[in-house]
């Protein structure tokens, strides 16, 4: 898991590049699914905006932190909203992913820092299957944003 000057480890590097054999093998070898880059990044999380679901269970086989996300003064300074693998699932409409990942144990009503939960998200765009897959799972039809920057969005009009 050693680090380079960007904080990326071999298997964030493989992950980076696509090269799913390479990040199977490394994981195998016990590669930190949750090592963190200097941008707040892990390799799980960028699993989870590649979207490939192969790749994400063999992360979370490897024991990847499944509510991550990004904060602290790094993610404020490269505006990152703090989004966990579930956020990203329900971004790029992958049902079979956000299934999977509720099914491991995710949590449903987290919010990102702008308060935005995935269910928000989902009615937003108006995926219904979905939003069906969230409720089921026990997310809340009535949460508000809440968030350090919640009311800043607001204000935005976002």
């Amino acid at each position: 898991d050693e680090l380079n000057i960007t904080g990326w480890t071999p298997l964030y590097a493989a992950m980076k590049s696509r090269k799913f054999d390479v990040v199977k093998l490394l994981l195998k070898r016990g590669a930190d699914p949750n090592a963190v880059t200097k941008l707040g990044s892990t390799p799980f999380l960028l699993a989870s905006e590649i979207c490939d679901l192969d790749i994400i269970e063999a992360c979370v086989e490897a024991g990847a932190d499944l509510d991550f996300a990004p904060s602290g003064s790094d993610a404020d300074n490269l505006n990152i909203t703090g989004q966990t693998a579930l956020f990203m699932a329900t971004l790029k409409d992958r049902i079979d992913v956000v299934k999977f990942l509720i099914g491991k144990g995710a949590q449903v009503n987290v919010q990102n820092r702008y308060g935005v939960s995935p269910l928000l998200l989902c009615a937003e765009s108006g995926n219904q299957e979905l939003v069906q897959a969230l409720i089921k799972a026990g997310a809340d039809v009535n949460i508000t944003p809440q968030g350090e920057l919640a009311e800043e969005n607001f204000l935005a009009g976002q």
